[in-house]
């Protein structure tokens, strides 16, 4: 094999090795750095659906469209120096429990059920001793949410203007994105703010999910 033919396939060698690494340098690399979430802010709201005098006995019915904490009180304020006995029966996706419980006269008592959201509470309520067997029940529910702030900037490291898409996911799933363009060696400084409908504790990560040119 002569140099002439020697050369021509370094040549080529060269080119084919360009084609493949340029392209895979010459591209953005978008890194979040200095990461900061706050610890949420839990924020709650009362709303007032029952309060009447029950005789006997009585049934109710309640749909969660979120988080949800049902109160429930029970008195027996009329109770004319008589202790009354009570069957609470309540049903939450098929599962069913049952609470029994006494009041004696001017007591009352209170009973809360957690729901989240697209769960239906079914209940019934069963009164006896005495003769009219009536009691006061009232029904309230707390919804809750929280609030997260954070902040982070975002850098692009390569050496290639793009965009970068960030998400803020609360155990492994995204509650917020947003899509952000840089210049290769360029960085920037955001902030956000987001609210889920609930009060439990999560997991909080930022992180960026898609990027290019």
């Amino acid at each position: 094999m002569n140099k002439w033919v020697l050369s021509v396939l370094l040549v080529l060698i060269i080119i084919s090795t360009a084609a493949v690494t340029f392209p895979l340098l010459y591209r953005p690399n978008f890194q979040v750095t200095e990461a900061s979430i706050s610890k949420p802010t839990i924020r709650h709201t009362h709303n007032f659906l029952y309060d009447f005098l029950s005789l006997g006995s009585f049934t109710f019915y309640y749909p969660a469209n979120e988080s949800t904490s049902v109160n429930l009180r029970f008195s027996n304020d009329q109770g004319y120096m008589i202790t009354k006995s009570m069957a609470f029966t309540y049903s939450i996706d098929d599962q069913t429990k049952v609470v029994s419980f006494s009041l004696p006269p001017f007591a009352s008592t209170h009973h809360s059920i957690d729901l989240e959201a697209g769960q239906v509470l079914h209940g019934n309520l069963s009164v006896s001793g005495s003769l009219i067997n009536d009691i006061f029940f009232s029904l309230t529910t707390t919804t809750y949410t929280q609030s997260i702030s954070f902040s982070f900037k975002l850098v692009n490291s390569g050496y290639s203007n793009g965009f970068a898409v960030v998400e803020l996911r609360s155990d492994g799933m995204s509650i917020w994105s947003n899509r952000y363009t840089l210049e290769a060696g360029g960085s920037e400084e955001e902030t956000g703010t987001v609210t889920i409908p609930d009060k439990e504790d999560h997991m909080f990560l930022l992180v960026v999910v898609e990027q290019g040119r």
